[in-house]
């Protein structure tokens, strides 16, 4: 194309370019010559683009990312950092700035950008034409320039950036728990978390619980040992629960019971649930009866919307693993005195039957799936409308038949009542204001007509094929 063509394409380029797509970054999705160039890695163009026509060298695409930032952000052994060396250096060498600010969505310096995507050859580019190891602007949302080079595991980088003086206890916005410590524990690199700690890291404040938190939650024995041998406290809390609340295997268990961990302690400042809840919703008895057995509270409300208490979640996940989950519920209502009645959380949720009702019916027409659902009306469990409300709009006409025959009243079936939405995977069933309208607007005309019928002193009949419309979930 002769060159007195291109300054009319960049004009109306916005209009005509061909999308494409690339990665993450999404060049492809701005439709500007440069920014395409650039993502294509096509050295050509960008030159003819930059010398002869006024393109700013600092266009930014729809996202606010400056070509120069696109440049640095490809990853290094994708078909696109064709000539990216050559590119990142001939945008500077055009007037483009190595340190404009990130865009305020999802934006990278381009430092950041290179340190992310682990490049030491356009690290070292920038660093040589002046890009800022000192930050004076957080961009993604406040995580520090350390952090991402110690994410892209490039201890080169690392080491090159404490030396140009970057602070490695900077801790961005503290919100996120994810610093340069937490970093390398997402990493499990213990090298990289070794080079951080040897070169000042201070893991007493915040951002060693943070990555103790992370260590724990991962099961990442070597590295919560590492963070614990240097003086961290284990009971110590940080934006939410303490560390430990986090624990999730045995062996992590015992590694922070050595260091003085406390589980008579309460689980969480903030929304998150306390280990003894987390454990019994993934039904993992030996977990449960240890945390018990050191002094987790099994009396304990869930915090935070929809927070549960042990026995909450436990009920909760009656479904494939309803044994696993009935004997959790059992050590905890017979061995322990947990209330089967205990209040839904302040912030809403379920009552423990509900939360068994709710997960059973969602389930086949299966006996054993009302096993759990027994087990708490048999102790003495209210039978609320939502129970009744659950069983109809997903149809199981067994927990429903069971419910009506063991305490449900009739004005719970009739009377209007106010029940939210709920949600069962990315699908919604439709709740009404009884729970024979629910039946009816899921498309359970012959259950409808059944609950309409029904009294304390029948059973459910439902007649098939009485213009039933039922429908159902594909996976």
């Amino acid at each position: 194309m002769e060159a007195r063509y291109i300054r009319r394409v960049h004009e109306i380029a916005v209009y005509l370019v061909p999308s494409f797509y690339y990665h993450w970054s999404n060049f492809g999705q701005s439709r500007l010559p440069l920014i395409q160039a650039v993502g294509q890695g096509d050295l050509h163009w960008v030159r003819q683009i930059l010398l002869k026509t006024d393109t700013d060298p600092d266009t930014r695409n729809y996202r606010g990312w400056t070509a120069l930032q696109q440049a640095c952000s490809i990853k290094i052994d994708s078909p696109e950092s064709k000539n990216q060396e050559a590119i990142v250096r001939l945008l500077i060498s055009q007037g483009a700035d190595v340190n404009a600010a990130p865009s305020i969505t999802y934006g990278r310096t381009a430092l950041e950008a290179s340190c992310q995507c682990g490049n030491e050859r356009i690290v070292d580019i920038l660093l040589e034409k002046g890009a800022q190891v000192i930050e004076d602007i957080r961009s993604d949302g406040g995580i520090s320039l350390l952090a991402y080079a110690v994410s892209s595991g490039h201890l080169g980088i690392v080491k090159k950036l404490l030396d140009q003086g970057a602070d490695i206890n900077e801790p961005g916005r503290e919100e996120l728990e994810y610093t340069a410590l937490s970093a390398a524990v997402t990493l499990d690199s213990l090298g990289m978390l070794n080079l951080l700690i040897e070169n000042g890291a201070n893991i007493q404040g915040h951002a060693g619980l943070f990555a103790l938190k992370k260590a724990i939650s991962w099961d990442q024995l070597d590295m919560a040992q590492r963070l614990l041998e240097k003086g961290l406290d284990v009971n110590a809390c940080a934006n939410g629960p303490a560390p430990l609340h986090s624990v999730e295997s045995i062996d992590m268990l015992d590694l922070l019971v050595t260091y003085g961990a406390r589980f008579d302690i309460p689980g969480s400042e903030g929304s998150q649930p306390t280990a003894l809840q987390q454990a019994s919703q993934r039904y993992d008895l030996d977990l449960v009866t240890e945390l018990v057995r050191l002094g987790s509270d099994v009396h304990l409300p869930g915090k935070g919307r929809y927070g549960r208490s042990a026995l909450q979640k436990a009920a909760s996940r009656c479904d494939d693993e309803v044994e696993e989950s009935f004997r959790i519920m059992s050590f905890l209502v017979e061995e322990h005195g947990v209330d089967v009645n205990e209040p839904r959380p302040e912030n809403g949720g379920f009552t423990s039957l509900e939360a068994a009702c709710h997960t059973t019916a969602q389930q086949q027409e299966d006996e054993r799936n009302i096993k759990s659902v027994k087990f708490l009306v048999e102790r003495g469990a209210v039978i609320t409308p939502l129970t009744l409300h659950s069983a109809a709009a997903w149809n199981h006409t067994k927990l429903l038949d069971f419910l009506l025959q063991n305490g449900a009243r009739n004005e719970d079936i009739s009377s209007p009542v106010n029940i939210p939405i709920v949600e069962r995977w990315k699908r919604y069933r439709e709740f009404g204001p009884t729970v024979i309208e629910t039946a009816r607007i899921n498309g359970h005309i012959a259950l409808a007509k059944a609950l309409e019928n029904w009294s304390p002193s029948t059973q459910l009949e439902i007649h098939a094929n009485e213009g039933d419309s039922d429908w159902e979930d594909s996976d």
